[in-house]
């Protein structure tokens, strides 16, 4: 999910900027250029660590600009598919539910919710729910299996499933981690 890449950018710099701290120029230019951005092959650049090279510059005949070329290491934010994570329900709606996992949306179609959650669309907000009360609801949280993801150049998408078993809701007291018994 999470992972470390050495990468590589051009980065353009007009003429007017150039001066004595070039190196901070290009690095300023290239979190601007790259950061918060879908790679599509590598997924979603979450921060740059450190500029590994900076070649010395040319000059762009036509516009004047100097042209560096930057390897620099990345974290980049990247799903796989058969992933287990944990979500945040974003939208329900009766063909399924929508949820994020930092960057990337997630779609569950109704069929990958468990049959036990039945659509019920009167309540305010509308909802799944189980016959013995339990919502799943925009600010739920869940545990699901990724199916699939697409990396498009401007998001990060996937679909998922919550349908297999010690996938679902998450509780309260999951999610913090501190599960005490009183008898303890």
């Amino acid at each position: 999910m999470y992972f470390l890449k050495d990468l590589e950018k051009l980065v353009e710099i007009p003429p007017e900027s150039l001066g004595p701290n070039i190196e901070q120029l290009v690095f300023d230019k290239l979190k601007r250029d790259v950061l918060f951005t879908v790679s599509g092959r590598y997924g979603y650049i979450i921060a740059i660590r450190r500029i590994q090279t900076l070649t010395e510059g040319y000059i762009r005949p036509g516009t004047g600009n100097a042209v560096f070329k930057v390897v620099y290491t990345a974290i980049l934010f990247k799903p796989f598919r058969g992933e287990v994570v944990d979500a945040q329900v974003t939208t329900t709606t009766m063909n399924g539910l929508f949820c994020s996992v930092g960057p990337c949306s997630l779609f569950l179609a109704r069929k990958m919710i468990p049959p036990s959650f039945q659509w019920h669309q009167e309540e305010t907000p509308s909802c799944y729910m189980t016959s013995e009360g339990t919502r799943l609801q925009s600010g739920s949280k869940i545990r699901i299996r990724i199916l699939g993801v697409s990396c498009e150049q401007s998001a990060l998408t996937a679909v998922a499933s919550m349908n297999e078993p010690f996938l679902g809701i998450i509780k309260e007291e999951e999610d913090t981690g501190l599960i005490f018994d009183e008898n303890d």
